[in-house]
């Protein structure tokens, strides 16, 4: 379930450097940690549910825009999901490096 993809300007300095973190929020986690941050978004059902290819395609999209990585934003629940997108999305020339946030390991688009 992903409710939104968007270049964010509001995350810390290292992930959104001076052109944005391409942010993918997902929705419908259950596992409703007490510390989750963004649960108002996470614990939500909304948005869509994507095939590996569209979610590739987001994260093209983003590439595109100029983000300088893809930042995935409570991916726990959808994690063979997202790994097979991350697949996809790397045979189609993404060279954006991705993170999870609040479990970020993130490297900068050279």
């Amino acid at each position: 379930m992903v409710s939104s993809a968007f270049p964010h300007l509001g995350e810390e300095d290292c992930l959104r450097g001076t052109r944005g973190s391409g942010t993918i929020f997902f929705g419908g986690c259950s596992l409703r940690c007490a510390f989750c941050q963004n649960a108002d978004i996470s614990w939500l059902v909304s948005g869509g549910e994507l095939e590996a290819a569209d979610l590739a395609a987001a994260m093209l999209a983003l590439q595109e825009h100029g983000c300088h990585n893809v930042n995935l934003v409570t991916p726990t629940h959808v994690v063979p999901q997202t790994i097979e997108a991350l697949a996809v999305a790397a045979r189609r020339a993404c060279a954006c490096p991705s993170s999870t946030t609040r479990a970020a390991t993130t490297w900068r688009r050279r």
